[in-house]
């Protein structure tokens, strides 16, 4: 994994009475086997979004995709439904893959949240909130080859292990969306260049024989999310991704004005 994964989102502002009526998700959604080979074979689960020429509907999902595809890698448990059983048959893998979604209710949601389907079920989050959920996709971690690190990623990132008190998860996805979006830039974006400074401030407070301890590692992760949280680039790019693309999304920020 390259130390800043970036990717491509095509963002396009999209009217909310175009996805007024509840969405079956099973055709519009997919999932496949990833080979990876960088440090042996491994095979794996990952979810997108299909590519239905003249399906105006379908364009929203595709060009907003990694807001669903957050959902669906972070927030289903494929290895409990036993998915991987089925990686030598796409076919079945995605019929169960579908009786999956269906059923899980809770994740049917968290789309059509992110689609804006629920207009009458918004929830309210704070800009601390925000920050202090955008803070976390900024991942440190020790390699071999590489010493202290950070990137930015899809599925290692400090979501999971923050037990937040509120189900931030709608809230996760417009961060990792926003956050790529910047990062997918021809400019680097004031928060990365930001966040390298901030690595090098906490690597420079710690020895480096003690850089490989589980707990100084655990504890210098935590000062990168600090520092993030109140990173005046971080917020600045967050708050100009919410006016220009608020409204696509089932949330209100408080003290934010914008047109929903």
């Amino acid at each position: 994994m390259k130390k800043h994964l970036i990717g491509a989102a095509l963002l396009v502002p999209f009217l909310a009475s175009q996805l007024s009526a509840q969405t079956n998700y099973c055709g519009r959604v997919t999932v496949a086997k990833i080979e990876q080979t960088d440090s042996g074979y491994n095979a794996y689960i990952s979810p997108g979004v299909n590519d239905l020429p003249g399906d105006k509907k379908q364009d929203f999902y595709q060009k907003f995709h990694r807001r669903f595809e957050y959902i669906l890698l972070n927030k289903m448990d494929y290895a409990k439904a036993g998915l991987h059983r089925y990686l030598k048959d796409t076919a079945e893998l995605n019929r169960r893959f579908c009786v999956l979604l269906t059923e899980d209710k809770q994740v049917s949601s968290y789309l059509a949240a992110l689609s804006n389907e629920q207009q009458e079920k918004k929830e309210t989050y704070t800009i601390k909130e925000m920050m202090q959920v955008a803070a976390r996709f900024f991942w440190l971690q020790n390699r071999a080859s590489d010493g202290w690190i950070y990137y930015t990623c899809i599925g290692n990132n400090g979501q999971k292990e923050s037990r937040y008190e509120r189900d931030y998860s709608v809230l996760e996805a417009f961060c990792f969306e926003a956050i790529f979006s910047y990062l997918d830039g021809k400019k680097s974006p004031r928060f990365r260049i930001a966040a390298r400074k901030y690595l090098d401030e906490i690597k420079e407070a710690v020895p480096e024989a003690s850089r490989r301890d589980p707990d100084v590692i655990f504890a210098a992760r935590q000062s990168l999310y600090q520092k993030m949280e109140q990173d005046a680039g971080l917020q600045d790019a967050l708050l100009r991704y919410y006016r220009k693309y608020g409204n696509t999304f089932g949330f209100r920020l408080s003290d934010v004005n914008i047109k929903l």
